[in-house]
């Protein structure tokens, strides 16, 4: 981790091995691919909820999602600005509490759209940015 001193650097982990039940795992293999499809993120494992970013990376990102969505959106918005990724195995333990709302139905359409309308965004403000 001695990049963290470069002022653009996002450390995101991975799960190698995940501790999910099957329907789980077809859940989240799904939804990265969807991910994966819409943005190009750079990242192995998006849904891990390990991060380090530099505070000067974060100042310049301003995001506009209040869904789960704004995970994607922070990732794509440091890519936009030009951020160095490095990638970290991490251990994936069970839930210990609470439940997954991810195998819901109406959870995963819902977070189609999300994503949908946060493609919109980052690409309407991608457009206007380049005209200028």
């Amino acid at each position: 981790l001695d990049a963290c001193e470069h002022p653009l650097v996002f450390v995101n982990g991975f799960r190698l091995r995940r501790n999910d039940s099957l329907p789980r795992l077809f859940a989240g293999r799904m939804y990265r691919g969807i991910v994966n499809k819409i943005f190009k993120i750079p990242l192995i494992d998006v849904e891990c909820s390990y991060r380090i970013l530099h505070r000067d990376l974060l100042r310049k990102i301003n995001l506009e999602s209040t869904t789960g969505a704004f995970i994607v959106e922070l990732v794509k918005r440091a890519e936009l600005l030009g951020a160095m990724f490095h990638q970290v195995e991490v251990k994936h333990y069970p839930r210990s509490f609470g439940k997954s709302k991810i195998m819901r139905v109406g959870h995963l359409s819902k977070k189609v759209v999300e994503l949908s309308l946060l493609n919109h965004r980052i690409h309407r403000k991608e457009t206007k940015q380049n005209l200028f």
